[in-house]
């Protein structure tokens, strides 16, 4: 793509923080633990409810990239499994109100 870009979503939280994590740390080479900064409380982002399954594939790439596949690409491509990523994830209830009926994010 083109830069720059200019990412959205409707509260500034999720999906433009999991591009930022993206961006930060697959294109621009920042260390995960750096990028992941982008997903977090500061931003309005909650890792409890079910916006948490962003931070869980993060989690899952970086146990891959400890487990020594090096590229996020051949990892998405061969190893990321999005239903097994889903069954392995469980919002808490707390976390999944505020998300859903305080907050009303995606």
């Amino acid at each position: 793509i083109a830069y720059p870009v200019l990412l959205h979503c409707k509260s500034g939280a999720d999906r433009a923080g999991m591009m930022s994590v993206f961006y930060s740390h697959v294109i621009a080479g920042l260390p995960l633990e750096d990028a992941r900064r982008h997903l977090s409380l500061r931003y309005l982002h909650l890792n409890t409810g079910p916006t948490g399954i962003l931070d869980h594939f993060w989690d899952a790439w970086g146990q891959a990239g400890q487990a020594g596949c090096q590229d996020f690409w051949e990892w998405v491509d061969r190893a990321y499994c999005p239903q097994a990523l889903q069954a392995g994830f469980r919002p808490k209830p707390a976390g999944a109100w505020i998300t859903d009926k305080l907050l009303r994010s995606e």
